[in-house]
């Protein structure tokens, strides 16, 4: 019986010739991709720490900005001749001339 051939004589020997240049190719290609995944993945992965980062100096930021704000209006408030009474009648219990303060006793 004779054995059926995929490919003539001729072609089959190319075929068998052109195989370890395919195979030196893609051993070529896949090593050249590799590195390229090792560069810049690398560089991706510092990219995105950087911007985690980034975002969390964000963060710190705008809470600094709003406790700046908060101890401005502090401040200012501080400086109200209304809220200095108000301070010198509830804490210190200092009246006006002419005013009685009256103090309850609960018993």
């Amino acid at each position: 019986m004779e054995r059926y051939q995929a490919y003539p004589a001729g072609l089959q020997s190319k075929r068998r010739r052109f195989s370890g240049i395919w195979r030196i190719r893609v051993i070529g290609i896949t090593a050249l991709l590799l590195s390229l995944l090792l560069v810049y993945g690398g560089r991706f992965i510092h990219i995105q720490r950087a911007g985690r980062l980034l975002a969390a100096q964000q963060e710190r930021q705008i809470d600094a900005l709003m406790r700046n704000r908060a101890l401005q209006e502090s401040l200012m408030k501080r400086d109200c001749p209304e809220y200095i009474e108000y301070l010198a009648r509830k804490r210190l219990g200092l009246v006006k001339p002419g005013e009685i303060k009256v103090i309850f006793i609960n018993e």
